[in-house]
């Protein structure tokens, strides 16, 4: 099953049990282009979705290594750097369910 991550400080209709503490993790994705018959590049995919889906993965795999059964009161921070690319940094709290 996966983690369950949520932006509230709790999850409706289940019991926070205990605290494992801050989870967080990474994700970094440069823009894909692709040439085309025409000589011009066009984005093949959002860079920003997959930087943000690989933050989101790192942090669901150290919740999971921490025993959480959810993580709440996720935060992204996120920022573009020269070359481009895209940056994200997802965080958020390891709770054990009841």
């Amino acid at each position: 099953m996966p983690m369950l991550i949520v932006t509230t400080d709790d999850v409706p209709g289940r019991e926070i049990a205990e605290t494992l503490g801050l989870a967080s993790g990474w994700g970094r994705a440069s823009p894909g282009l692709s040439g085309n018959a025409g000589g011009g590049y066009r984005r093949t995919d959002d860079y920003h979705v997959r930087s943000r889906d690989a933050a989101l993965a790192a942090l669901a795999e150290e919740a999971e290594e921490m025993g959480a059964d959810a993580v709440v009161a996720l935060r992204f921070s996120a920022f573009d750097d020269i070359g481009p690319a895209c940056h994200f940094f997802a965080f958020g709290t390891a709770v054990k369910l009841v």
